[in-house]
């Protein structure tokens, strides 16, 4: 019977790099060269640059592509909605809940604050009943941003980073509002008048009554435009058409027999004229259609909305996928980019966060500008988030970006107020302006109030890394949910000072109930899981027999 031989430890063969892999290993995808490097990995660095801004400007095209779509169709899903609940407004908190739920449905702070401007400009609202309506379209123009945070929601480290950096822009927001709200109301009470932005406004009204200007056409809305034209085109003049309502051409405005209407004659300009009030509820309210053109509007205006809605989802999601995996390779993977004597950082990522960290001020200038040229913070905020997502910039650098957002996009409002050339119409556009000055001057040059809203943003992203249902959840709630609570709560007001204090003792709660919920979120899911616990065990325990 033979025996095994005895291997000499000294003839044995020494392991190479490649035996000592697995099959695992061999089969990897992560060692497979991937196609960016199978077809560029040889080509000169021009070459490599050239296409790299090629690519990313091509799926931002398709992403500002997807984020017009998308609200063009909300527009024409809401679109007639909206103008009856603008129309509706008789005090703060409802204008407050109004202006964040219609800029939510709108996904457009631009153009629900030009609706708020034109009825200002009608007087058919106050200036001092549009103030809230404008502080909540802040709040709602910041939805945008989480919802694009989602798409990272595979990578919850990413999700993490991207949704706090989402967030930091409402928690922001939210802050001025809580703060500057009652104070406006106080001061408005006091004075009997305005409060602190009205009187601000009424005197700077006056320097920009009689200007003129034209209006300003977004550069975005100049690439994208001819193309989401031939999916669907919004007809904004009827949702501020129905946001106004029927104005009699009488001196009142009680059960009009004629309505004011506008018309384009062959030249284009528009001439006002009387229509019946039978033909102008025909025309309008049920006759009027949302899409004015587009292949979408033979689907009619709900039909169309879905799906321009669906094929939105589908451009956002592919361009944001592959932004995201370009970046990832480009920005965090490359080893040409590697700085010499720190492999976790390459000069690409250097590069940006010096200049973004060079000065707070000259960030919120650059965030400014970015959105006077673009005419949308949401798409400012938007494109920043994925790459906060990917840790190419921090939270901390993510809010003076936001907040200069928030300063550009009143841009669009103003512009319009002084076309209009009416004194309200300007005065809450300045209004509009002012408020997100004292909000960054209140929040912004002190660094311990500047931590403040970066940390909230920062706990609903720890949030997102423990329950994965959290950001959906903090989405509705905060952007659906709570403004409706106040809504309802502020129809107490009419009952007099009775629901004046019963409208004040439901919105703190609500308010204060929604901040704490959030902050102790761990502490109640616990809870709530020992309590499901406690109770499956008393389910499980059989029942002692009874003793005779």
């Amino acid at each position: 019977m033979d025996t095994p031989q005895k291997v000499n430890q000294a003839e044995a063969p020494v392991p190479t790099p490649d035996s000592t892999k697995t099959d695992l290993d061999l089969k990897s995808p992560e060692k497979k060269p991937i196609l960016y490097e199978r077809l560029l990995g040889d080509k000169p660095a021009p070459v490599r640059w050239f296409f790299n801004f090629l690519a990313i400007c091509s799926l931002l095209y398709l992403f500002l592509i997807g984020l017009d779509l998308m609200g063009n169709a909300f527009k024409a899903m809401s679109g007639k909605g909206v103008g009856n609940m603008m129309g509706s407004i008789d005090n703060p908190i409802a204008g407050v809940a109004i202006g964040i739920i219609v800029t939510v449905l709108l996904q457009s702070s631009s153009t629900s604050t030009s609706v708020v401007v034109t009825m200002v400009g009608a007087d058919i609202i106050t200036v001092n009943n549009a103030i809230p309506i404008i502080m909540g379209a802040n709040i709602g123009t910041s939805v945008t941003a989480a919802i694009v945070s989602h798409g990272h929601i595979g990578n919850l480290e990413e999700f993490h980073r991207g949704f706090a950096g989402a967030n930091v822009h409402s928690a922001f927001n939210l802050l001025t509002v809580i703060l500057l709200l009652p104070l406006e109301l106080i001061v408005g009470a006091i004075t009997g008048e305005n409060g602190v932005l009205g009187m601000i406004a009424e005197a700077l009204g006056d320097l920009f009554v009689g200007a003129s200007a034209d209006t300003f056409k977004s550069p975005v809305k100049i690439l994208v435009g001819p193309l989401t034209k031939q999916f669907i085109k919004i007809d904004k003049d009827l949702i501020k058409t129905l946001a106004k309502g029927c104005l009699s051409c009488n001196a009142t405005h009680v059960e009009p027999a004629f309505c004011k209407a506008e018309k384009k004659d062959d030249d284009g300009e528009k001439i006002k004229f009387c229509m019946a009030g039978d033909d102008w509820t025909q025309k309008y309210e049920e006759d009027g259609r949302i899409i004015k053109s587009g292949f979408a509007k033979d689907l009619g205006d709900m039909g169309g909305a879905v799906l321009i809605l669906v094929l939105s989802l589908i451009f956002l999601c592919i361009a944001l996928y592959y932004i995201v995996k370009l970046l990832h390779y480009l920005v965090l993977s490359s080893g040409r980019a590697e700085a010499q004597g720190d492999q976790s950082e390459t000069k690409f990522v250097r590069w940006t966060r010096k200049i973004l960290r060079f000065n707070g001020f000259v960030s919120i200038l650059f965030g400014m500008l970015m959105t006077i040229a673009v005419q949308s913070s949401s798409i400012v905020t938007s494109t920043l988030t994925p790459v906060v997502a990917l840790g190419i910039i921090s939270v901390e650098d993510m809010l003076p970006l936001t907040l200069g957002a928030n300063i550009g996009t009143t841009c669009t409002a103003f512009l319009a107020a002084i076309v209009t050339e009416k004194k309200n119409a300007i005065m809450i556009s300045v209004c509009h302006l002012f408020f997100n000055i004292f909000g960054i001057a209140i929040f912004y040059p002190a660094p311990f109030m500047r931590k403040i809203p970066i940390k909230i943003a920062y706990k609903v992203g720890d949030h997102v890394l423990k329950y994965k249902w959290f950001g959906p959840f903090y989405v509705v709630l905060v952007f659906v949910v709570v403004p409706l609570l106040l809504f309802l709560c502020s129809l107490a007001i009419d009952l007099g000072v009775g629901g004046i204090i019963l409208n004040v003792v439901f919105d703190s709660a609500i308010v204060i109930g929604t901040i704490v919920m959030v902050a102790k979120l761990d502490r109640i899911v616990d809870f709530i899981r020992n309590l499901r616990s406690s109770k499956n065990a008393q389910e499980a325990q059989p029942e002692l027999p009874s003793s005779a």
